[in-house]
């Protein structure tokens, strides 16, 4: 196999190559379904940096939909499984702010469990973001065997993390054992 990989332009102006019905980029940005995973998981960080937490939240969504689409387009980039988890734990995260805790919960439970049933090397620092949030998320909603549950994987995972071991604590302390 020599396959030869199309290079597409990560240039915001342009947003890569159109694919859908000939669609063509206009000078206020590219054409709707031109944008690649990678790019809209930019999107959403930028967004979510600058506090647009609904907007990220949405854009999160439209890279992990763009990067499952991609799997079935020729030559198309795919980011696979560590960015969709990626995708999903800033979706997290952008819940976890707006108070959208079951969502939240969502969003990296089927995270955590994507990189459990993988062999990704890489996988650790993601879980122990995961789990953090999950557990914060749980907090909220009063759910406090469920946070002490990823708070302790987390604490085992990480265990010079001070802040972890003084949220487990206070969990703890919370459900009186």
């Amino acid at each position: 196999g020599g396959a030869k990989q199309e290079v597409k332009s990560q240039s915001p102006a342009d947003g890569g190559t159109a694919r859908a019905g000939g669609a063509h980029a206009t000078s206020s940005g590219p054409a709707v379904g031109t944008r690649s995973s990678a790019q809209l998981k930019g999107d959403a960080d930028d967004a979510f940096r600058n506090g647009q937490l609904k907007r990220a939240c949405t854009l999160y969504g439209k890279a992990l939909q763009a990067d499952s689409a991609a799997e079935w387009m020729q030559d198309a980039a795919v980011g696979g499984l560590h960015f969709r988890c990626q995708c999903l734990a800033n979706r997290a995260a952008c819940r976890l702010k707006m108070r959208e805790y079951p969502l939240c919960i969502d969003d990296a439970s089927a995270a955590l469990a994507a990189l459990s049933a993988s062999a990704e090397t890489n996988a650790s620092s993601l879980s122990l973001k995961l789990l953090a949030r999950r557990g914060m998320a749980y907090c909220q909603m009063q759910k406090y065997e469920e946070a002490r549950d990823d708070y302790a994987r987390a604490v085992a995972m990480d265990p010079a993390n001070e802040q972890l071991a003084h949220d487990l604590r206070m969990i703890e302390a919370q459900l009186g054992s």
